[in-house]
């Protein structure tokens, strides 16, 4: 794809983006990072980057999200699965990438993945790829049945045993696409029973005007997704959902403290990945044009602390949290990269 052309397809996907809930308040996609050269060798991911947080960590004034950062009287709490200190390497790119893909999300055992390919005329299209282990290539990917104009392109998520797709409708909400076993054809069938009472919130809200960034937590006991109103206004936009077992989803309750808060309307803070322990929230950032991580003490705390990762957007950590993949500039495409922790 051509620079002008990725220009188009960038302008297209804000479009879509910015009246659905993933928008972004600039002209043009979230800067990407983390490209690799001509010959596979990985590159920094962006000028001076060394994949460490970028400074110190965001003081709250309430700790910072380690293991010792309970109320008085508390149980000791284990550290976060994803430590404070946690630093990425080099971004690597992913065979099965394009030069044309936008990272939607992948599996705590990294076995699946899914994302958004094209542009071209305006089209966009959704694959998934599966492999038996995270040290095997993935198989050739197979599309996920969605009409181009049926989705908004990057708001998806994979559930955590890569069965089903949650993707956003265009001012309609979330909906599911279902597949019987990894390595088969997912449906064309959308169903919303299990998403119904989020979607619910639509039309039961006259703050919220639309939903977007699915994630699902890495026991399918979550799920994390954002809450915008359209008019504007300070809002809580970060939302947690919870269930027991596989029954629907409740209400979601936002996500509080002043490393996940949004703070300006125009200025979104969108989840991406969420570690295993529902301790960490990977999220971009409008306002630094970064990737985020946010830490909690516990997985019901608020949020203390939060640190960039760079331009490494969409990132969702593996279940050990020693590995996160993203999008990220591939010439002048982008692709979908893996980092590993250092």
């Amino acid at each position: 794809m051509s620079v002008a052309r990725r220009a188009i397809v960038a302008s297209s996907m804000v479009g879509l983006w910015a009246t659905t809930g993933w928008g972004c308040s600039s002209s043009s996609l979230p800067p990407l990072a983390g490209a690799t050269t001509d010959s596979g060798v990985a590159v920094p991911d962006a000028p001076g980057d060394t994949g460490k947080p970028d400074g110190a960590l965001v003081d709250a004034g309430v700790g910072d999200g380690s293991a010792g950062d309970v109320a008085e009287g508390a149980a000791p709490q284990p550290p976060p699965i994803c430590p404070t200190t946690a630093a990425w390497g080099n971004g690597t790119a992913l065979a099965i990438s394009t030069g044309e893909d936008t990272f939607g999300a992948i599996t705590p055992d990294e076995r699946t993945i899914v994302w958004t390919s094209g542009g071209d005329a305006g089209g966009f299209t959704v694959y998934v790829a599966d492999r038996t282990g995270p040290s095997v290539p993935f198989a050739n990917p197979t599309v996920v049945p969605l009409a181009a104009d049926g989705f908004v392109p990057g708001a998806l998520a994979v559930s955590p045993d890569g069965l089903r797709v949650a993707a956003l409708a265009p001012g309609m909400g979330f909906f599911l696409l279902t597949r019987s076993a990894r390595g088969s054809a997912f449906g064309g069938s959308m169903t919303t029973t299990e998403l119904a009472t989020i979607n619910d919130e639509l039309s039961e809200s006259e703050t919220v005007d639309e939903l977007g960034d699915p994630v699902f937590g890495q026991a399918d006991q979550t799920f994390y997704y954002s809450r915008y109103s359209a008019a504007g206004g300070a809002i809580p936009t970060i939302f947690e959902a919870t269930r027991t077992g596989t029954m629907p989803w409740g209400d979601g309750t936002p996500l509080s403290g002043p490393a996940v808060e949004e703070t300006d309307a125009g200025q979104r803070r969108r989840p991406t990945g969420i570690s295993a322990d529902d301790r960490t929230l990977f999220y971009w950032d409008d306002a630094t044009g970064a990737e985020m991580m946010a830490w909690r003490p516990t997985s019901t705390a608020s949020f203390t602390t939060a640190a960039s990762i760079g331009p490494r957007t969409g990132a969702q950590p593996n279940s050990a949290c020693t590995a996160i993949y993203y999008s990220a500039a591939a010439g002048a495409g982008t692709g979908l990269f893996v980092a590993a922790r250092q």
